[in-house]
């Protein structure tokens, strides 16, 4: 599934940008969508480049139904 973030993000500072708000992904339907580990950022919707990765800090089993939610501020990116 795919969220996007540019309008919940605060202001970059010092190479890095937070999440002001929270990234809520839909609800997951049709059967249990497996274990989450990472994200990704791309810059498309679709056919797009990867920009970025990272592993999360602790998995998620997405079942049917579930949504998975990154919190305000639990997601920073910073780029060296």
């Amino acid at each position: 599934a795919r969220v996007r973030i540019d309008t919940l993000m605060g202001s970059a500072s010092s190479g890095s940008i937070t999440n002001s708000s929270n990234i809520t992904f839909p609800a997951a339907n049709g059967g249990d969508h497996g274990t989450v580990v990472a994200i990704a950022i791309f810059d498309a919707s679709s056919s797009g480049n990867m920009l970025a990765y990272g592993t999360l800090s602790a998995s998620k089993n997405i079942q049917d139904g579930d949504q998975l939610q990154i919190a305000a501020s639990n997601l920073t990116i910073t780029l060296d």
